[in-house]
């Protein structure tokens, strides 16, 4: 679609991002200074300044469930505990030992450093340069673990459980196909 034409104009023809039609909203949560937002197809952070950020879900395991360590479900986790964490702020949550309100702030901290780093970094010049080294210095280190791990031979064991491994997510991902293809 052009971006003008007689008497109309598409104002949303530099969108790279589509919004999230509320329709597709499935939950949502209130954390004051942001909100998080469960779509059909993506979870979104929205601090009060108007910056955001939408991610989709990491597709890890043949069910296509992210996993714990996926932005996503980070942010599906938050919203999804929240209401209860707040009704239950006096008990002692039994996998932490502190207080449910305890975590709940923790929730809020952890979400809002991550997500808003790339909008803070940029504030002061000393604070992004140190940033930007730790990072490069994490970097290094993994990609070290990483040769390290592709260099070293695994026990003959670990091969054939490898092996076998392989063959059941090859017939997991052809059994998801011909379940597809049935409908």
């Amino acid at each position: 679609m052009a971006i003008a034409r007689k008497k109309k104009v598409n104002n949303k023809a530099g969108y790279v991002i589509k919004p999230v039609a509320v329709k597709d909203v499935i939950k949502q949560a209130d954390f004051g200074t942001f909100v998080l937002t469960i779509a059909k197809d993506c979870a979104c952070y929205t601090n009060y300044l108007g910056y955001s950020v939408v991610t989709k879900p990491y597709t890890t395991t043949p069910e296509g469930k992210a996993t714990e360590l996926s932005l996503y479900a980070w942010m599906a986790y938050a919203v999804d505990n929240k209401e209860y964490l707040e009704a239950h702020k006096d008990e002692i949550h039994p996998e932490l030992g502190i207080k449910n309100s305890e975590w709940l702030e923790n929730i809020k901290i952890i979400t809002e450093a991550n997500l808003t780093k790339p909008c803070v970094v940029f504030t002061d010049a000393t604070y992004a340069t140190e940033e930007a080294t730790r990072h490069m210095d994490w970097l290094r280190k993994k990609s070290d673990e990483l040769m390290k791990a592709m260099n070293t031979t695994p026990p003959e064991e670990d091969e054939k459980a490898n092996a076998e491994a392989f063959g059941e997510a090859i017939d997991t991902e052809n059994f998801l196909n011909v379940m597809q293809q049935e409908g």
